[in-house]
């Protein structure tokens, strides 16, 4: 199924699919902000916390799962199948860590990593980093 505004999900099945993915998998203080426009209709903010998605056995994250700010926390996704970064936030207040992930390129990647960015194990330059993360305040590990 792909994103799109003839999605047959109501604004308020789609936060509770959110809520039903986040409750098992992630244990931490989140927000859903309605979003403008058409189907996925709600962007996920997670204040204070890490989002842990480590040996996840997902090829990607479900499409009705939309983060847009890791405020005072990673995101950290080492060891897991995902092949995209489709979903990922827009900016992660600490570190993104995608470590021996399947992610095969940095597109949907977050615009700010304001600490390091590590993706040991897969095949990315520095240069390819800096073209798609504008911002990235600690170190970058490849």
């Amino acid at each position: 199924m792909s994103i799109s505004s003839t999605n047959p999900m109501s604004l308020e099945g789609a936060k509770k699919s959110i809520e039903n993915w986040l409750s098992p998998n992630i244990t931490y203080n989140y927000s859903l902000k309605k979003t403008l426009g058409n189907y996925p209709y709600w962007t996920i903010d997670v204040d204070g916390a890490d989002v842990n998605l480590v040996g996840i056995k997902l090829e990607s994250l479900p499409e009705y799962i939309i983060f847009n700010e890791i405020r005072g926390g990673s995101f950290i996704c080492i060891n897991s199948s995902l092949s995209s970064m489709r979903g990922f936030p827009k900016m992660v207040g600490y570190d993104l860590d995608i470590s021996y992930s399947k992610i095969k390129n940095l597109e949907d990647a977050p615009k700010i990593v304001d600490r390091d960015f590590v993706a040991r194990g897969l095949n990315f330059s520095i240069d390819q980093v800096h073209e798609k993360i504008k911002k990235v305040t600690g170190r970058i590990i490849v």
